[in-house]
């Protein structure tokens, strides 16, 4: 503690005190702290050293030093000057100060002048009645003083409230001036308000429009890397619908609920891209540009369109607004619709198809507001919502195999003979199928490389397909099999070959034939080994003549093989290779299967991706029954489907398709069709699903006596179909066929009283009503009594009411009160049509 102080005076005059003084360590110098001198003088405002404030001592950082204090200043007597609180300065929290001036009172010395000025007066008066002269003349220049000093006063008074009238009017302004302030600041809070709003919601707008593309690009993702193989794709798979007229808007396409689906026509497009391009680079079109596009065709109008867009609505949807935005996804580049043309370099491009681009981007926008609003573009969108399953990603562009088959079906072909589109067949380098233009497809395959394959073949009495790249051939010598060899190691563009060879082969020529075949693309080979007799070699060869066969399924370019032969194939075979890359296998020939069947399940085990297997014999048990056995002790890491294939002395062969369970090899589900009295095949526990097609219905005795069987020992089935070509005699043994599994009928009467011949536990799924003139209400009533008693039996999901023009109106309010009543009907959706047929499906 040091003994140094230092001494205070409040203003000139004060009495002094001493504060202690201190050595800060931060500064290293001597200090008063201002907490100390505060205590002291409460109102302390500041210090001063004559004329000078002295500043809070600072650090070398040139900051104030905490807690905060001056320098010792020795043998000196600092000022402290207080906090004058009597200015009658006020500040207010508010956001305006309003200051009130007053007039200013008469100061109280010009009171007293007043008050001495009348006194003096009256000494003068009294001092003149005595005979003062001399007395009153001093009271008289006493009164000049006196009235002199009050009009000094009187002026300074004048000049003192003309400063405030001043001071006043100068409020006043700053009073209006604040007014105007505070609007302006309301407004710009208002502006700033609006400002935010409108920003935020330009933010929502552009993630929205973010959160749309990253849809579509996800949509584009599925459909454009969507593959196919070669018998899944037989037809172009990418196409769209544009108005037939141009000027045609959403408005416009929605008038007319008869006539607006007639103003559609749909393009195919060409599938181009990086697999288009010549494989050497070099290019022979430099202005062809490798970019989706529309085929080089008029398009097709559509038939049963209700149908079509409720089928291919969304997928067409998709394609569309890829053609708006414009994608690049792998190797694939559709480019923005204001550069989507037919193609840079294309020849002969029809005047309908210049026709169609005629104000091209004005006919995609009209037909995705027409689309959107068709399906309901709500249900679309909620696929893109990130917590949905995948089960829904189906929804999001892919178009699956069954719907693509059946896209001819719709279309109004005027070009019987040609293909889709005008379009062409390629195979990519990994084996899927594209469909291309005639210029894409030139441009990839050199010309004159296809005209040799064509001559070629057709020296050889074969055909060639230039459009689906397949080639038929019959050979009847080993030096004809050596000439088309060396034409297919050339000819990369073959997807598909058939060869029936017409001699007694040896294992030498199916060497050459697999090495010829290494070199293509091929994706589906059929082979017809039409020998009668086996060859001398194969004693040499330990029977392995057919091992090349199997050989050209290890490359991975052939998908797809179609052995067709008298003589038995897998007997010929000694060697399987260890991976083998066939989807789809096929063998017709005469093969002792109960001493085969385990060599054919070795070779179903080297091919992990195969998904189909057809086989052909005398008898679908002797065929099925023997690789049933070997599934058990070889079990398959892959599920697939068995195609048992029967001949007959009828057109259509009899037919067992079976789907085997991965690892177990059980059978799951069973798909039979047959055209005789054997039953043998129902004996099979495992069985699900059985379909029968019955074509002699003469003996529907030995049909229920082995259903009956398959009931007794069948736990897990799930449904029984039957359907015959005779439903008069199916009819009859409708009864009989109640008593032991579901079936479907094509119409029931309700009048006929066939509703109160089902049994009580049997469940219904009734599918569609039909109403028509011979319907009563009586019936409505009947259907309303048996739905209501069977509420735990019966199953309705989707009902489709039939109402035709010569039904009696009421039955149709009894319908409508019968669906508000029935409990069974709540939750069930139900559409009227105009046509249609009941279809009622039974099931215990």
């Amino acid at each position: 503690m040091s003994n140094l102080s230092q001494p205070f005076r409040l203003g000139l005059n004060g009495e002094v005190h001493h504060l202690e003084v201190f050595k800060e360590p931060k500064i290293k110098q001597q200090v008063i702290y201002w907490d100390d001198i505060t205590r002291v003088f409460p109102r302390a405002l500041h210090i001063k050293n004559g004329s000078t404030i002295i500043s809070f001592a600072r650090n070398q950082q040139r900051q104030r030093c905490e807690p905060q204090c001056i320098r010792h200043y020795p043998r000196v007597v600092l000022e402290v000057v207080e906090n004058d609180e009597g200015l009658g300065v006020q500040t207010s929290s508010g956001p305006i100060a309003t200051v009130t001036v007053a007039a200013t009172a008469p100061s109280s010395t010009t009171s007293n002048n007043l008050q001495k000025s009348s006194t003096q007066l009256i000494r003068y008066q009294q001092s003149i009645q005595a005979g003062q002269p001399v007395k009153a003349e001093a009271i008289m220049h006493g009164m000049q003083v006196m009235r002199n000093n009050m009009q000094e006063e009187f002026r300074d008074f004048h000049s003192e409230v003309a400063k405030n009238s001043e001071l006043k009017a100068l409020t006043q302004r700053i009073q209006h001036l604040a007014d105007a302030t505070e609007a302006q600041m309301r407004l710009a809070e208002e502006i700033h308000k609006q400002s935010v709003e409108l920003s935020e919601r330009s933010l929502r707008i552009q993630q929205e429009a973010l959160d749309r593309l990253a849809f579509i690009q996800n949509k584009a993702t599925a459909v454009l890397t969507q593959n196919y193989e070669l018998h899944e794709c037989p037809i172009p798979r990418l196409f769209i619908v544009l108005p037939k007229d141009g000027g045609a808007t959403a408005e416009t396409l929605a008038r007319g609920a008869r006539n607006h689906f007639k103003q559609f026509r749909l393009y195919f497009l060409c599938e181009c891209g990086n697999h288009t391009r010549p494989s050497d680079r070099k290019a022979t079109n430099p202005n062809l540009k490798h970019e989706i596009h529309l085929a080089r065709h008029e398009g097709y109008d559509i038939d049963r369109p209700t149908e079509f867009f409720e089928k291919y609505g969304a997928y067409i949807l998709t394609l569309l607004q890829i053609l708006k935005y414009g994608v690049t996804i792998a190797d694939v580049v559709v480019p923005p619709l204001s550069q989507l043309k037919v193609a840079d370099g294309m020849e002969g491009a029809t005047v309908s198809i210049n026709h169609a681009i005629k104000d091209f981007g004005a006919r995609v926008d009209s037909s995705i507001a027409y689309i959107e609003c068709l399906i309901g573009v709500q249900n679309q969108l909620s696929s893109s919502d990130p917590n949905s399953t995948s089960a829904d990603s189906a929804a999001l562009g892919g178009l699956e195999r069954a719907n693509l088959m059946k896209l001819e079906s719709f279309l109004k072909l005027n070009d019987e003979g040609r293909v889709l589109g005008n379009l062409y067949r390629i195979a990519t380098s990994e084996g899927y199928v594209k469909w291309v233009c005639l210029s894409h497809y030139r441009e990839k395959y050199q010309a004159k490389v296809v005209q040799d394959l064509r001559d070629t073949v057709e020296e050889l009495g074969g055909e060639y397909n230039e459009i689906t790249g397949s080639v038929r051939v019959w050979l009847g010598a080993p030096i004809e099999a050596r000439t088309l060899c060396s034409a297919l190691s050339l000819a990369h563009f073959v997807q598909e070959l058939d060869i029936e060879l017409c001699w007694n082969t040896t294992m030498q020529d199916w060497c050459e034939l697999r090495d010829a075949i290494e070199k293509t693309n091929l994706l589906r080979l059929g082979l017809n080994d039409l020998s009668l007799i086996s060859p001398l070699s194969d004693l040499f060869n330990m029977y392995r003549r057919f091992d090349p066969v199997l050989q050209m399924l290890m490359g991975g370019k052939v998908r797809s093989l179609e052995w067709n032969g008298g003589d038995g194939f897998l007997d010929r075979i000694s060697t399987i290779p260890t991976i083998l890359h066939v989807r789809k296998l096929s063998i017709c020939s005469n093969e002792n299967w109960s001493k085969r069947a385990s060599r054919l399940v070795h070779i179903l085990q080297a091919s992990p991706l195969l998904t189909e297997l057809t086989c052909w014999g005398l008898g679908i048990d002797l065929v099925l029954d023997p690789i049933v056995a070997a599934l058990k002790e070889n079990k398959l890491s892959h599920r697939f489907a068995l195609e048992v294939l029967v001949r007959h002395d009828v057109s259509e062969p009899s037919r067992a398709l079976v789907d085997f369970e991965a690892g177990t090899g059980r059978m799951l589900s069973f798909d039979l069709q047959i055209r005789s009295e054997e039953m043998n095949l129902l004996r099979y526990p495992s069985l699900r699903n059985i379909n029968i097609t019955c074509f002699l219905m003469d003996k529907p005795p030995v049909l229920l006596d082995g259903l009956r069987k398959c009931l007794e020992i069948t736990l897990g089935l799930e449904s029984v179909n039957i359907t015959s070509s005779r439903y008069s005699q199916l009819s009859k043994c409708l009864p009989m066929f109640q008593e032991l599994f579901a079936m479907r009928v094509r119409t029931v009467d309700i009048a006929t009283g066939y509703l109160n011949t089902i049994p009580g536990n049997y469940s219904v799924t009734i599918q569609r009503l039909k109403l028509n003139q011979e319907t009563t209400s009586e019936n409505i009533s009947t259907l309303l009594d048996f739905l209501n008693s069977r509420s735990t039996h019966v199953q309705i999901h989707t009902l489709n009411i039939t109402f035709y023009k010569r039904a009696d109106p009421s039955t149709l309010t009894a319908l409508y009160e019968a669906l508000l009543e029935c409990e069974v009907l709540q939750n069930a959706q139900v559409r009227l049509l105009l046509a249609g047929i009941a279809d009622i499906t039974l099931f215990a």
